[in-house]
């Protein structure tokens, strides 16, 4: 049986709220603490139905301390989440349509894939196909490689991406890079 999400005023309507208790509310971090004379307090966030605290203390200066602690431990996130989203709108990336990116990846050979962007999506996303590649064998078995510019894989398909500073991730396991014009260097086995 699937349960109905509740709103966001069920949740607070269902929370514990003891009897006698006074309210001191923490608008700043969506926050709200309930107090009785008993030294007893119960604490929630944002419109959680389930405390960040709910304790008797020894003393009230504990419980002055306690409340003390856990605004600062909000006072931390709330700084953190600040810096996160000043982060984020700072760092819509700068690649253009036609440069080229780059991977290295592999287990006892290097292998080198070269992508192009084909479409800026967003501030934050841009649309990637592999192109061809021309190899130099400066050794056996290693050189360097160089892409061809709008040469597409045939059986290679555009990628939508995200990027994250000056690259993106084409698998798990890939990141490609900004290329900066130089060979890349390659190795094969057997």
């Amino acid at each position: 049986m699937m349960r109905t999400p509740l709103s966001k005023a069920q949740r607070i309507a269902a929370r514990f709220i003891p009897a006698g208790s006074t309210e001191q509310r923490y608008p700043q971090f969506d926050a709200v603490v309930y107090l009785r004379d008993d030294i007893y307090a119960v604490g929630y966030v944002g419109s959680a139905m389930r405390p960040a605290f709910n304790y008797r203390f020894r003393s009230e200066a504990a419980r002055t301390a306690h409340l003390e602690q856990w605004v600062k431990g909000l006072d931390a996130r709330l700084s953190m989440l600040v810096a996160r989203r000043v982060e984020a709108a700072l760092s819509a990336h700068l690649f253009q349509v036609g440069e080229v990116l780059y991977s290295t990846w592999g287990y006892e050979q290097t292998n080198v894939e070269f992508y192009q962007v084909i479409r800026v999506v967003s501030d934050k996303s841009i649309e990637v196909r592999e192109l061809a590649q021309t190899r130099t064998e400066t050794l056996y078995m290693q050189g360097t490689a160089m892409p061809v510019l709008d040469r597409f894989l045939a059986d290679s398909a555009p990628l939508v991406r995200r990027t994250k500073g000056e690259g993106i991730r084409i698998d798990s396991h890939i990141g490609a890079y900004r290329w900066d014009g130089r060979p890349i260097n390659y190795s094969s086995y057997a």
